[in-house]
């Protein structure tokens, strides 16, 4: 049978890997949806003072507001946070269930003396890890610090550990 010591070792290094890009992850999706909201409210309020102003004859008000209106919505168009909001937080979620399966493996498998797979299911573990960091958009380090501060205070504790 495989080095239980070992296995468990690597485990937690998946695990490890997982929480602090889940976390990242999840912080770039809630950056990129501000910027969304930032960009999308102030473009459609501009847009409905450009159009009023158009149906009043305010010519220059209308005009200014329309250009307004318009560069809002090319830069939104750009820079696609919506997209990107959803990508994060994809991620996020796919690096969250690896921890999660990891975290069972660990607690659960390692210790089922009638598991004769184990090498066999973490390495299945770390290819899903690969698998994800391909085709994952790169952690900004701003999220990536903000996620480690906030896994350093405990946000991604379960109550049931601190118990122990």
């Amino acid at each position: 049978m495989e080095n239980i010591e070992q296995l468990k070792s690597e485990a937690l290094r998946i695990e490890e890997d997982a929480t602090y890009s889940s976390k990242a992850h999840y912080e770039s999706a809630r950056r990129w949806g501000q910027i969304y909201l930032w960009l999308g409210i102030p473009t459609a309020i501009i847009a409905g003072i450009s159009g009023v102003s158009a149906f009043e004859e305010y010519k220059l008000l209308a005009g200014v507001t329309a250009i307004i209106a318009a560069a809002l919505a090319s830069i939104s168009t750009f820079l696609n946070p919506s997209e990107k909001a959803q990508t994060h937080y994809t991620a996020g979620f796919k690096y969250t269930a690896l921890k999660n399966n990891t975290r069972i493996f660990r607690e659960i498998e390692l210790s089922d003396d009638a598991n004769n797979n184990l090498k066999e299911d973490l390495l299945k573990l770390a290819a899903e890890r690969n698998s994800i960091n391909e085709i994952s958009p790169q952690i900004p380090r701003w999220a990536f610090e903000k996620a480690r501060k906030g896994i350093e205070q405990g946000e991604s504790k379960y109550a049931v550990d601190s118990a122990e």
